[in-house]
């Protein structure tokens, strides 16, 4: 898909601004292009400002480049139609990136995030009527926070993240460490973990992979 029309960068490889009334052609995808031009030279987009797409009702799907590496603090709080996001490149969430998309769709984050901010996912979560074929309803849910967890920070910060439905794989997972090295926070020596109540939903996988008394108290409706 081409570059969406209406984006405004600077001279640092940064997305300043957005306005989709200048694509005659916008449908709710918004796709940022790897490469920009300005003033006949070429920049490499690297970073998008916080407020571009903060509180944009009409954007349903976000495509960023592969140089992007970091969604900013609150960058999608408020898209309450925002369903999904495409991030290949992306390593760090921001704190309460995500909070109030409540028509996110099921979000799989990968051991290539290393790091992710207060309440991410804030919110997401809920509830869609189906109707089967036979005319009876049943309840799915949508909005599904899974994780692979490349670090015992993120593993944290997904528990604390305000999803609603967590499914969490520590399969993979390594101690967090300081910059010397130092092991700052592990699960694999006498770790409590709490899921706090707002949860309605967590499912923890360790595929095999046993911890050194690790615990576990669950506040969620279901785990």
């Amino acid at each position: 898909a081409g570059k969406t029309n209406g984006m405004k960068f600077d001279l640092n490889g940064c997305l300043t601004g957005f306005d989709s009334t200048k694509d005659l052609q916008f449908d709710g995808t918004v796709v940022l292009p790897e490469y920009y031009s300005k003033d006949d030279t070429a920049y490499k987009l690297t970073s998008f400002n916080a407020d571009v797409f903060k509180g944009n009702t009409e954007i349903k799907k976000v495509i960023l480049p592969k140089y992007i590496t970091e969604i900013p603090d609150r960058a999608f709080e408020g898209c309450t139609n925002l369903e999904s996001v495409v991030a290949y490149g992306v390593t760090k969430i921001g704190a309460y990136a995500f909070k109030d998309c409540t028509n996110l769709e099921d979000f799989s984050i990968d051991n290539m995030i290393v790091e992710i901010g207060e309440k991410a996912f804030d919110g997401v979560g809920k509830l869609v009527q189906k109707v089967n074929a036979d005319g009876s309803y049943v309840y799915e849910k949508v909005g599904e926070i899974k994780v692979m967890a490349a670090n015992a920070d993120v593993a944290d910060a997904v528990i604390k993240s305000g999803a609603k439905y967590i499914t969490l794989d520590i399969s993979k997972m390594e101690d967090s460490k300081d910059k010397d090295g130092n092991v700052t926070n592990s699960y694999n020596n006498d770790k409590a973990i709490e899921i706090p109540e707002g949860t309605e939903y967590f499912k923890l996988i360790s595929d095999g992979k046993s911890y050194n008394n690790l615990q576990l108290k669950s506040n969620a409706s279901e785990t």
